[in-house]
């Protein structure tokens, strides 16, 4: 599919005219990155938007100095950097490569000229920018609510253990088409991990030593000390994974960490059905995972 083919099916350019659409195509500059390759800073000039015709992007947002938070993860087609059409403030979030991407951007003030001359198509794209954004604080929403219910259980003085059954059933209640989940943590004592919490599962191990298959499985989801939480419903990998503990048709897995050493994981299941989960939902295990391992690594 060539340029003008691509910028066709993008949603938010669907509705302008052909004399619009050729100004977009001759204005939009094509170009690639490779993975982990950030493309703006959260506080970069603002000119560009971003369309993504290959790969993934990350968006995120600094919560201190040393640490960020991953709001999102964007695919094909997908637009980032929009907020430069409604504002010369710098940027609000940061971008960067979670694969290799190919992508065309567009600077905002050709956008702006087009827009000023095409109503109709400038309408729309408003329209369906404004409909994405709410989208996303309503996701937002869900995982505030969610941080929020396990901030409260962190303050209550609970033990571990009071703590993790807390936490598992407050993640069955909070995370879509969830029916059951375990949480393990690592015990020194027994050099392995203990079950802390466990909804829905029958005769769950009580302990999981560091060889097992789930285990070594999880461990390889910290990735240069960043956790990377996945969702799973390869029924041949489940079985592997989940092999003495439960089956499973879908399995989200949630790594925490601590200094790159794997002390516990979570894992959430649909024992029922195989689930299509949107981007939203792994974004919402990630920011999970990420306050369980401050949690826990805490005790």
């Amino acid at each position: 599919m060539d340029n003008k083919e691509f910028l066709k099916t993008v949603d938010i350019f669907k509705n302008f005219s052909e004399t619009s659409m050729q100004k977009i195509i001759s204005a939009a500059e094509l170009g690639n990155y490779p993975a982990g390759k950030v493309i703006f800073f959260e506080g970069d000039p603002s000119s560009h938007l971003y369309i993504i015709v290959t790969g993934q992007v990350e968006i995120t947002k600094k919560i201190s100095t040393e640490s960020e938070k991953m709001l999102s993860v964007l695919g094909i087609r997908s637009i980032f950097g929009e907020m430069s059409l409604f504002s010369n403030e710098p940027r609000t979030a940061g971008a960067r490569t979670k694969t290799f991407m190919n992508y065309y951007k567009i600077h905002r003030d050709v956008l702006l000229g087009i827009f000023a001359t095409d109503h109709k198509g400038a309408s729309e794209t408003f329209r369906l920018l404004l409909l994405t954004t709410l989208q996303r604080l309503e996701e937002t929403d869900r995982e505030l609510a969610t941080v929020y219910e396990i901030n409260q259980l962190m303050v209550k003085g609970l033990t571990l253990k009071e703590f993790c059954r807390a936490v598992i059933k407050l993640l069955n209640y909070s995370v879509p088409k969830v029916d059951s989940g375990l949480i393990y943590v690592f015990d020194e004592g027994v050099q392995g991990y203990n079950l802390l919490g466990n909804v829905g599962i029958d005769n769950a191990p009580l302990i999981l030593p560091a060889i097992s298959p789930i285990v070594r499985s999880v461990g390889n989801k910290i990735i240069g000390g960043r956790i990377e939480s996945t969702i799973i419903d390869d029924p041949g990998v489940i079985y592997q994974m989940m092999k003495n503990i439960s089956p499973a048709e879908t399995l989200m897995v949630l790594p925490l960490a601590k200094k790159n050493n794997l002390i516990g994981f979570v894992l959430l299941l649909n024992k029922k059905e195989r689930i299509s989960h949107s981007e939203s939902t792994v974004d919402l295990i990630n920011s999970i995972a990420v306050q369980l391992s401050s949690a826990i690594g805490r005790q």
